[in-house]
């Protein structure tokens, strides 16, 4: 990974408690920023706490469920009330589900929506709100998906979930550009997270890494990469931009 520069910036990264989250946060760490890591009880994970002991006071755990959008205004509380500002948002945090179209309910239907869109926007609204009060730079980096660009069968609202972020991202860096925040996305391929090491063996896993036409998952560092990118001054120009990780999966 390029040693990129980010002490004294303050970065919240949503749902960081493992896999893609949890390598971003730690990469930011890396670079100097202190971090606010966000999970349903991430503040319990003792594994956690141990992998980051080398960066203690640089980072926060912060237990919060998005679905409740009234935690999103107590998280912002809390992190201008002990940082005073945020830099950079990161928007991780998501559900996905693998399901039939015929057979998805109006409860599921709404819990993945609730998660990957609704809190999605009221977290960088609340975000731009506070840049603009304190006329400072930001940058939000959404977490997008592959299948937001091509679709993918049994992923009919994960990938319409996910293509409303690839859409709002565009939208809200034309809104926002003139006030000095981007919003760039990232749109990763399937990814070697541990829960996915540990479907390696599976007949449905070999078969889903064969529809990468670079014949292999993106790593965790790989996609943390990518947003390390987007979120630094070498990106400044960079807005409105959805920056495609996924070994060629959507060009095919």
């Amino acid at each position: 990974m390029i040693n990129y520069n980010f002490k004294n910036k303050v970065v919240l990264v949503t749902g960081s408690s493992r896999g893609i989250g949890k390598e971003i946060a730690s990469c930011f760490l890396k670079s100097g920023a202190i971090v606010v890591m966000t999970g349903r009880k991430i503040t319990t994970n003792s594994n956690l706490k141990n992998q980051l002991k080398n960066y203690k006071n640089m980072f926060v755990l912060y237990d919060i469920d998005f679905k409740n959008l009234e935690e999103i205004t107590k998280l912002y509380e809390f992190i201008f009330k002990k940082f005073k500002t945020l830099n950079i948002l990161v928007n991780n945090a998501g559900e996905t589900l693998v399901k039939k179209a015929t057979d998805i309910n109006i409860n599921e239907y709404d819990n993945l929506f609730n998660i990957n869109i609704k809190s999605l926007f009221f977290l960088s609204s609340s975000f731009a709100k506070n840049i603009m009060r304190q006329k400072n730079k930001g940058v939000i980096v959404n977490i997008s998906s592959q299948v937001a660009h091509v679709g993918g069968p049994l992923r009919s609202i994960y990938s319409a979930s996910k293509g409303a972020v690839n859409s709002l991202t565009r939208s809200l860096a034309l809104e926002w550009a003139s006030k000095k925040i981007r919003v760039v996305a990232v749109s990763p391929t399937f990814t070697k997270t541990e829960m996915m090491k540990n479907s390696s063996k599976n007949i449905e896993f070999k078969k889903m890494i064969k529809t990468i036409p670079a014949g292999r998952p993106a790593t965790v560092n790989e996609i943390a990469s990518a947003v390390l990118y987007l979120s630094s001054d070498e990106a400044e120009i960079i807005t409105g931009e959805v920056l495609r990780v996924d070994g060629g999966y959507s060009i095919k």
